[in-house]
């Protein structure tokens, strides 16, 4: 039973939407591309997952530390930073027993980067800063060829071009939602020369991963349908660089990029079994 004074959302759970879908898409993918299930995979999704879920307590251990938000909240933060890391520790231990502690390492570049983001927490320097999200989506996107590998129960390389791959899409979907709010602050519509030049960045990522998608379906690296999931992407891309997201709350934009990385993850899965 958790105590009343430790039920704290803001706390226990990350709020931005976006963060789980950049987090759940990708370890969805590799797990589909291992194409089994079994015990491990359950360890690897219970213990990603607390990981995850430790970055919110971080978070308000570190603004505390900071002067930004009040000392009460340090024991709730403190219990369920706690609660997190036993139940990852747990199942670290039972991949760890399957023979699976080559994957671990992959936590390596993930607490690199969250020392990065706690300490510009602290700073109360870590608004708008586009390029440590696309650095952290990257260790996010990690737990593809996690999953993948401990689905097939061995190692392939091929694990890494599935990270890649992943990391690419993520990173366009956090460059395209940059530009998705910045448009929500403009008075009046730009035009069409000038929209299609501030979303560049998203649009031409989303172009650059289709063709090289495309090629690699054409030299039998990987199937040609995968370039189906990239299609869907540079159609969202390009659409919300057209219309622009006058007056849409932060929310219904994050919303919005959930939805669409869960097509591009049900198209990628699809395609990657072909």
């Amino acid at each position: 039973m958790i105590p009343t004074a430790f039920r704290k959302k803001r706390i226990a759970l990350p709020y931005d939407h976006g963060a789980y879908a950049l987090f759940l898409c990708p370890l969805a993918i590799g797990l589909l591309a291992g194409g089994q299930w079994h015990v491990a995979c359950v360890y690897l999704v219970v213990a990603s997952s607390a990981a995850f879920l430790m970055r919110q307590p971080l978070t308000v251990l570190a603004m505390i530390a900071g002067g930004r938000r009040n000392a009460s909240d340090r024991p709730a933060a403190l219990f369920w930073l706690v609660a997190y890391g036993a139940v990852a520790a747990a199942h670290v231990t039972g991949l760890v027993l399957r023979g699976f502690t080559y994957v671990l390492h992959l936590a390596v570049p993930g607490a690199l980067v969250a020392g990065w983001h706690l300490l510009l927490v602290r700073r109360r320097a870590e608004r708008r800063q586009m390029m440590l999200e696309v650095l952290a989506s990257g260790v996010l996107a990690l737990s593809a060829p996690a999953g993948m590998w401990v689905g097939s129960q061995r190692y392939d390389p091929l694990g890494w071009l599935l990270w890649v791959l992943v990391w690419a899409a993520s990173a366009t979907s956090i460059v395209h939602a940059y530009l998705r709010l910045e448009q929500r602050t403009r008075p009046v519509p730009p035009s069409i020369a000038k929209r299609l030049y501030d979303g560049r960045y998203g649009i031409a990522g989303a172009t650059t991963h289709l063709v090289v998608v495309l090629v690699l379906g054409f030299a039998a690296v990987v199937s040609p349908w995968l370039g189906i999931a990239y299609a869907i992407q540079l159609a969202d891309v390009l659409h919300g660089s057209l219309v622009p997201a006058f007056h849409r709350s932060p929310k219904s934009i994050g919303l919005h990029m959930l939805a669409v990385l869960i097509l591009f993850t049900i198209a990628f899965a699809a395609a990657w079994a072909l």
